[in-house]
């Protein structure tokens, strides 16, 4: 568990509470800007996490414990990644409950039926993975889920996007690990000026990137950016392109 675990943590428990970011702002005597800023990094002081857990009507040690249950709860074992990865019907939905996706966006836009779409949630409720609620399914992931790396999920999502030998590797030293999305194109937009933001951080610290003997170093390739991805391995399931989607 690190601190970005405990905000994640935050989050869930604001949104249950149905307290805004607008009103959190309001009661700490902040700006909505730099709220919704520090739930966006994930990073808060020890301080600022009181000051929070102050509105929800806790303390950090019981925000703590919240998180802890959280993450025991969202252990995925490489059974279940396997048993995902073997039907890709399966997998797309959970893939789309994972990201918000409202049953009739999903009927509109694959050729899955409403039985077929039935079953599959049924299953992975059973699952543990999805649960419904207010009559919609939700991922019961954690919002910043990542598949453990070397796992069969990880290997399946670098097996669709590796076509040119670049997500292949990660030996000693490499980070590599390719996310999907689906996205507005308002928040396709954000994003990439995030990745440009982040590009010039790394220039910047490459820059302070002083040694005594040059010779330690070694080549990296770091690729910050997004590309519009083409549903390949569900193109047959694909009943319409989604407008804002074009074809690759």
């Amino acid at each position: 568990m690190n601190g970005q675990d405990l905000v994640d943590t935050l989050k869930a428990v604001l949104r249950r509470k149905r307290i805004t970011y607008a009103r959190a702002a309001s009661e700490l005597g902040m700006s909505e800007a730099n709220v919704k800023r520090m739930m966006s990094l994930r990073r808060m002081s020890l301080e600022q996490l009181d000051a929070f857990c102050g509105i929800l009507g806790i303390d950090v040690a019981r925000l703590a414990t919240m998180t802890e249950q959280r993450l025991s709860r969202s252990h995925v074992g490489e059974d279940v990644e396997e048993a995902l990865i073997s039907d890709k019907r399966r997998l797309l939905m959970f893939m789309l409950v994972q990201q918000n996706w409202s049953e009739e966006a999903i009927l509109a836009t694959f050729y899955l039926s409403k039985t077929e779409c039935q079953r599959y949630a049924s299953q992975l409720q059973e699952m543990h993975l999805i649960e419904s609620v207010a009559g919609r399914w939700r991922s019961r992931l954690p919002a910043h889920w990542r598949w453990p790396a070397g796992g069969p999920i990880d290997r399946w999502l670098k097996r669709q996007l590796d076509r040119s030998h670049v997500l292949q590797g990660n030996r000693e030293g490499e980070g590599l690990s390719p996310l999907l999305l689906t996205l507005t194109p308002a928040m396709a937009e954000r994003i990439r000026r995030c990745c440009d933001d982040w590009d010039t951080e790394l220039r910047q610290m490459a820059a302070e990137d002083v040694a005594p003997d040059d010779t330690c170093r070694a080549p990296f390739l770091v690729v910050t950016g997004m590309r519009q991805w083409n549903w390949a391995p569900f193109d047959d399931l694909l009943r319409q392109r989604p407008e804002n989607a074009r074809k690759a």
